[in-house]
């Protein structure tokens, strides 16, 4: 999905064309850094989740059920782990002068798993929305069981769309060189909004939406007068905290979608500045989410009490 390497094994031609080397390479260093601050936070998720919830780390024992927005976050980091993974190797080898492109196994292999994990992320994203709304706007007691299955069907739905939507893309040939990176063909412009950007529009307002009746939901709160305190103040936290999490993910993405829409509209004029937010700030979704989540009270409990609480595995 990143435009890095000026020049392409094949005829197409990219905005990025009209960058000196020494803007790609400002470009690329940016997306290191910000990848690999990302590839941090996310970990920092994974790891605390498991020193929480699990005694083991890869065949992982639950010893405490984990609540349901911690699992939702648990696999968004894994997708954001991979992203950022991905977005690292490809500016690296920017930087090393390596053209990955020119590598057509490799680049097809490389885009199927950029499309498919920053596809997962957006939908893993969609699922703490719909989390939140579930307990905010439809409050009702759920079970564990309930729990359980409903996280069932989101892991169905969510890696199933992923692997058909790579499935067609890969079926029709639009998976490869990207132009300069590999991704969505360039000239399967179609196919980008369809698979990805319409998708990711649709979150982003989704997103929007749950905040804003999330806000008015709490407004409610402070204005009611509840018989059970406790209730209503976490449900307050929890509404702040999906409005962080919500401002993390409309920050990361939003700055990519602009360039995009910039880039369609005036593919000869490519504005430096955007393509700068969108290095800087578009891996950057794993080390906002840490942020947010290191500020839950469980996860500020156990970085103050670590040795009472960390697994043997970690001890």
């Amino acid at each position: 999905m990143w435009d890095y390497e000026k020049g392409s094994c094949g005829d197409s031609s990219a905005p990025l064309d009209l960058f000196d080397e020494q803007r790609l390479q400002l470009l690329a260093g940016c997306t290191v850094v910000a990848s690999a601050l990302s590839i941090a936070g996310s970990l920092f998720i994974i790891l605390t989740y498991h020193a929480l919830y699990t005694t083991w780390f890869l065949f992982s024992r639950v010893t405490r059920v984990a609540p349901f927005a911690s699992h939702i976050l648990y696999w968004l980091s894994a997708c954001d782990l991979l992203t950022s993974l991905l977005y690292m190797a490809g500016a690296s080898a920017q930087m090393a002068g390596t053209k990955l492109a020119c590598h057509r196994i490799a680049c097809i292999a490389v885009a199927s798993l950029q499309h498919y994990f920053s596809l997962g992320s957006v939908l893993w994203a969609a699922g703490l929305a719909l989390n939140v709304q579930r307990i905010m706007l439809t409050p009702s007691v759920h079970s564990a069981t309930e729990d359980r299955a409903k996280l069932r069907a989101m892991h169905l739905g969510i890696w199933g769309a992923c692997f058909i939507n790579v499935l067609v893309l890969g079926a029709v040939g639009a998976l490869g060189d990207a132009g300069t990176w590999c991704w969505i063909k360039e000239e399967y412009l179609t196919a980008r909004l369809v698979s990805f950007y319409l998708p990711l529009c649709f979150v982003l307002l989704y997103h929007l939406a749950t905040y804003l009746k999330v806000r008015q939901r709490l407004r409610r709160l402070q204005r009611e007068v509840h018989d059970y305190e406790g209730d209503s103040t976490a449900l307050v936290s929890l509404g702040r905290r999906f409005r962080n999490y919500a401002l993390v993910f409309a920050v990361v993405w939003l700055s990519q979608l602009l360039n995009r829409l910039q880039s369609v509209v005036k593919p000869n004029e490519p504005i430096f500045g955007l393509y700068l937010a969108q290095s800087a700030l578009g891996p950057l979704q794993g080390l906002g989410n840490a942020f947010v989540y290191g500020l839950s009270p469980r996860v500020r409990a156990l970085l103050a009490c670590p040795s009472e609480k960390l697994p043997k595995w970690l001890g």
